[in-house]
């Protein structure tokens, strides 16, 4: 499971989970992944999954409720590619 801040929408750097899904599956390429992020539009939701999240999660955030979404993401099958 991986949690990591998703960079600003209209920035120019790649999102970290790019290089993540880049790699094969032995080497950890469909771990789950959560975007945490400061930006909570339709627009950043389809970015983060785009990109390759399991889940795009807008701050703030209840830790209680973080901790569900995390355990979810970390139940769920591998990521597998493609369109969310």
């Amino acid at each position: 499971m991986r949690s990591c801040a998703a960079p600003c929408p209209s920035s120019s750097r790649s999102p970290p989970v790019r290089k993540v899904r880049a790699l094969d599956r032995d080497h950890g390429g469909n771990t789950p992944a959560v975007a945490l992020t400061a930006y909570g539009r339709v627009q950043d939701r389809m970015l983060s999954l785009t990109a390759g999240y399991s889940m795009h999660v807008p701050k703030p955030v209840d830790p209680g409720e973080l901790t569900t979404i995390i355990a979810s993401v970390a139940a769920r099958p591998p990521h597998t590619g493609g369109s969310p």
